[in-house]
């Protein structure tokens, strides 16, 4: 596993932003009929972790990981979180139509409680794109990876996030959205991005350091640390792009 070295260092308060729930967007099952009142977002959001067994160790084997989108409409102005899922087939969210900003990342335990935020960077920051009633946007196929690791320089271990890929394949994701969701034949289907690189260039790999395992009581997750040491989250250099050979069509 390559070594992520830190370039920046933001300290996240672990009894207030790491508590805060999350509540991620539903995933429009097979059975659904679109209607005229809602938007569609849709791609792949799929999440690999590299040790699974490390995760499971600290983590009772569930972190979560979604896509944010931020509405600028008046009427709505409120968060999207996308899931990211561990297998790699399309997956249709519901929302209000008006214009959408990309916000960037959230990583969180199973029960929702906030323990990373990513924002996007650069020019990934200012992309908007406009969702109209009725229709079906696609953002993209996203591949990325979440997993814990051993700190040599601290009590327990480190969490890692990174983007490994994103690529436009509208026509293969939509084709395949379609024979999964068949009441969705006749939806007006386009893309709300198309420059795929700006989207990898600003989405920043990053490390939650000297964290140990979620004691949960009351509905109430707390992420103990030492008393020398906060937990605190760093922005990493990107590990190497992994290729479109790596992410075969299921």
């Amino acid at each position: 596993m390559k070594k992520l070295i830190s370039y920046s260092l933001l300290i996240v308060s672990a009894l207030g932003a790491l508590s805060a729930c999350t509540s991620y967007a539903p995933a429009v099952d097979q059975n659904a009929v679109p209607t005229l009142a809602d938007s569609y977002l849709y791609g792949r959001f799929t999440l690999g972790p590299e040790d699974s067994s490390t995760r499971s160790l600290y983590f009772g084997g569930s972190l979560k990981a979604g896509f944010v989108l931020h509405s600028l409409s008046a009427e709505d102005g409120k968060e999207y979180i996308i899931p990211f899922s561990t297998e790699w087939k399309p997956a249709l969210v519901r929302v209000k139509p008006g214009v959408y900003v990309l916000n960037g990342y959230l990583v969180t335990d199973s029960l929702g409680h906030k323990m990373m935020k990513m924002p996007l960077m650069g020019r990934a920051a200012l992309v908007q794109f406009v969702a109209n009633p009725g229709k079906a946007y696609y953002l993209g196929d996203f591949k990325a990876q979440l997993f814990t690791r051993p700190s040599q320089m601290r009590q327990f271990p480190s969490l890692v996030w990174y983007l490994e890929s994103v690529r436009n394949n509208f026509d293969g994701t939509t084709d395949q959205l379609k024979s999964n969701l068949p009441n969705f034949k006749s939806v007006d289907f386009s893309q709300a991005l198309t420059d795929m690189d700006v989207i990898l260039q600003g989405s920043q790999p990053a490390t939650l350091d000297n964290i140990s395992q979620p004691q949960t009581t009351l509905g109430t997750a707390l992420f103990n640390h030492s008393s020398t040491s906060s937990p605190s989250l760093q922005l990493a250099p990107k590990p190497k792009a992994l290729t479109l050979d790596d992410f075969k069509q299921q």
